[in-house]
């Protein structure tokens, strides 16, 4: 009987095709992301040998070094593409159900949000919206694909096909002119100098200019970001034509089946993902990354990715299906709602207080400092985040963005809206 209480979300989606149940997992999303970033000191490079040397000694720091590479790296950024890919169908479903073509309309979206995104990556090279702007392009392609067409993609792409390809082909040697992520090259010492030294401008040039060949280096190489984040948005795709989202509680089976055998596929591949990284990067005279055995460690891992973040996927949704649970997870709704706005913001703090223009804190905070910063910024931003949308419309960058997008000014606090 206590679902009755319940929201029915099939009958409340919002003005912009939205559910709330999507905006609470997508501020899920972000609260990892942001956890993830404050843990690398938003160096989005690898640092330097002895960069960290000295600093999480405590027992705390060594506990949750670990647990972020098992449970929160690459399980929030595939929790924030699905959802990429799940907000374009709603968005494409939407328009046809009005015999609108939108085609044409979210690739002007997209041409927006790579303006939006290479601003946010002058402060921060990690920017992944630069990536989203690029891959929507094949993502609009890919729309009308069948699901069987959908499968076969994901499939070769988790199980490391063009990582093996890249491999066979390039071997680990850079791909993209001047885009090499190795920290003894003088890109990437560059780069380290400006964010430990520089000013504000010398960190602009460093991520306008090699800062962007590094990042599409990263994506496109062996470690494979680009392809993974395009299956993810495939998954979000395809999780939209399940209809899933329409009615929660009516799916609750579905979660729990889904759940089961995602649950028993990370268990699997855990142990030999662990067992396979260990004998490539840890053991002494391991493998290192110009092998093939470093090319299925890489794989192992990216399965664990999948596999975890799928769990989380079907644990948040089962836990909407109560009362309870719906009650707390609204709490996350306003925060995801202003998800570009929360997230370029996240981005500033955090540079302002590791670079060397801001605070200079890279290589001084521990893992548990980082945390708890991390923490106090999240609570931050829902609290304003609640506050801002009782006010208004959209949060500040997602009304640009609309606005753009529409090519004339939207209603934006809510007396505005009131009143047309």
């Amino acid at each position: 009987m206590q679902n009755d209480s319940l929201v029915n979300f099939s009958s409340t989606q919002t003005s912009n095709a939205r559910l709330h149940v999507v905006d609470a997992l997508r501020g899920f999303a972000l609260a990892g992301i942001i956890i993830c970033h404050m843990l690398e000191q938003y160096m989005a490079t690898l640092p330097p040998p002895g960069f960290f040397d000295g600093l999480n000694t405590s027992v705390i720091d060594a506990i949750i070094g670990p647990m972020d590479w098992i449970f929160l790296r690459g399980k929030f950024f595939a929790l924030f593409s699905i959802l990429f890919g799940l907000s374009f169908f709603i968005q494409m479903d939407s328009a046809e159900r009005k015999g609108v073509n939108y085609h044409g309309r979210f690739v002007w979206r997209l041409a927006l949000l790579l303006l939006i995104g290479f601003v946010h990556n002058l402060f921060y090279r990690g920017d992944i919206l630069v990536i989203y702007a690029v891959l929507g392009i094949p993502l609009v392609a890919c729309y009308k694909l069948s699901n069987k067409a959908f499968f076969w993609i994901m499939a070769f792409i988790f199980a490391g096909g063009f990582r093996y390809l890249i491999f066979f082909t390039h071997g680990t040697d850079t791909i993209i002119p001047g885009g090499s992520v190795e920290p003894d090259e003088p890109a990437a010492q560059a780069y380290i100098a400006a964010i430990t030294q520089g000013s504000l401008g010398d960190v602009f040039y460093q991520n306008a200019f090699s800062g962007m060949l590094a990042k599409f280096e990263f994506q496109i190489s062996i470690f494979g970001r680009f392809y993974l984040t395009f299956a993810y948005f495939l998954i979000g795709l395809w999780l939209g034509r399940l209809g899933i989202f329409n009615d929660i509680i009516a799916n609750k089976a579905v979660f729990k089946t889904w759940l089961k055998r995602l649950g028993i596929a990370f268990a699997v591949c855990l142990p030999i993902a662990g067992f396979v990284i260990y004998h490539a990067f840890m053991k002494e005279n391991a493998a290192g990354f110009d092998s093939f055995v470093g090319m299925v460690a890489l794989t192992m891992y990216q399965l664990v990715n999948l596999t975890m973040t799928g769990v989380y996927l079907c644990l948040f949704l089962l836990a909407f299906t109560t009362l309870r649970g719906q009650t707390f997870l609204l709490r996350l709704a306003p925060f995801g709602r202003m998800a570009l706005t929360n997230y370029v913001t996240q981005s500033l703090i955090g540079t302002f207080i590791f670079f060397n223009w801001g605070l200079s804190y890279i290589a001084k905070l521990s893992h548990h400092q980082g945390l708890v910063i991390a923490l106090v910024i999240l609570i931050v931003q829902l609290k304003f985040s609640s506050w801002w949308l009782k006010r208004f419309q959209f949060g500040p960058l997602e009304w640009l963005w609309r606005c753009g997008t529409k090519l004339q000014q939207q209603p934006f606090t809510k007396q505005q809206t009131s009143k047309s």
